[in-house]
């Protein structure tokens, strides 16, 4: 069973990096079917409730949390099945639970028999999507980071989250749950007003950076688009072949595939000054970036993790353990690895690739 849940669990993260394989009918925002908040739950009733209020301000005032992010794109975008809070990682088991431990694997906690995916962590809430053991998607949720109050959110089913500032964005499932890119994006204000349907365009390896909107749009062919973060302003700036991307202040990072071969490239955010850094086999778009390295499971090398400077120098192996999903919480990362049994455990490694520990 775990095995198998396993790779259920692989075909849906990696889903936001293939490609459809159909369109389906545009919903509108008046017309949108919102599913109830009251949908099955995977584990035991819970209290039915949407979130009440917006999370505190900043105890600076002069400091906005307009673009304080719930977890990385990055991490999202692999899944999303853990976060970082201070000394804490919040992470979820593949068959078990919902879990809170130091980053050295100490004082390890459950907290909930919730499976969760695209965890957010916003004050003293954590946010996600559910997953239950048979491979079905369940109610979004959030609960404290003690793990009480776990309450299902006014949304419904998700199969996609991502907190931004005071806004919730998120999928609504439509079919096959292994197909999100088919599911429109969505965004709510966390007092659960202002919900409205961004755009109905078949996205995935979504990125969202200040005031605008990365996606790779998937309505006729892989076309690298922006638009604001209220749906409005949508452009295309990049050409067909485009997988992945990652924003930062000063590029747009995003891979290419040609002749069965990636490409890591770079250029401006407005599609100017392509750039490339390095012809490197990257499995299955399974990257991760800093402001210094990028990480990334090399294909040639049987899925083993890599870096590489962001400038394409210095390119080399820093583990040798086959990997599946990249997630880098600050200076540490965390992988899915197969260790001694068929089942894929998460793992804490060190930058240099030295104290590795299993956290799950």
């Amino acid at each position: 069973m775990k095995k198998l849940m396993s790779v259920m669990l692989a075909l849906l993260l990696a889903s936001m990096i293939l490609y459809g394989c159909g369109a389906k009918t545009p919903t509108s925002p008046s017309s949108a079917t919102v599913p109830s908040a009251s949908a099955p739950l995977a584990t035991q009733p819970l209290p039915t409730t949407a979130p009440t209020s917006a999370p505190a301000a900043p105890a600076d005032p002069s400091v906005s949390n307009k673009y304080v992010t719930g977890n990385s794109n990055v991490n999202l975008n692999a899944g999303g099945v853990i976060a970082r809070q201070g000394d804490w990682i919040f992470y979820s088991g593949l068959y078990d639970g919902f879990y809170k431990s130091k980053a050295d694997g100490t004082m390890k906690t459950k907290l909930s028999d919730s499976i969760g995916l695209y965890l957010n962590i916003v004050e003293d809430w954590v946010y996600y999507c559910t997953w239950d053991k048979k491979g079905n998607l369940g109610p979004a949720r959030r609960m404290k980071t003690d793990g009480t109050q776990e309450m299902d959110l006014s949304i419904g089913i998700a199969s996609y989250m991502n907190i931004v500032g005071d806004w919730l964005y998120y999928k609504i499932p439509r079919g096959d749950i292994m197909e999100n890119w088919d599911d429109g994006l969505y965004r709510i204000k966390l007092d659960g007003t202002e919900q409205s349907l961004i755009t109905n365009d078949r996205s995935t390896d979504i990125f969202i950076f200040d005031e605008w909107i990365y996606y790779r749009n998937q309505n006729d062919k892989p076309v690298l688009t922006k638009m604001r973060t209220d749906g409005t302003e949508k452009s295309a700036i990049g050409d067909s072949g485009f997988h992945w991307n990652h924003v930062d202040d000063n590029y747009i990072y995003y891979i290419t595939w040609k002749n069965e071969t990636s490409t890591l490239n770079k250029m401006h955010a407005d599609g100017t000054g392509k750039t490339e850094i390095a012809d490197i086999r990257i499995s299955n778009s399974l990257i991760s970036i800093t402001e210094t390295w990028i990480y990334y499971l090399n294909e040639n090398d049987e899925d083993k993790l890599y870096m590489i400077r962001i400038d394409g120098s210095g390119n080399e192996k820093i583990n040798d353990n086959i990997a599946s999903r990249i997630y880098v919480l600050d200076d540490l990362l965390f992988c899915t690895i197969q260790a001694n049994t068929p089942n894929e455990n998460l793992f804490r490694i060190f930058t240099d690739g030295t104290g590795m520990i299993e956290l799950k």
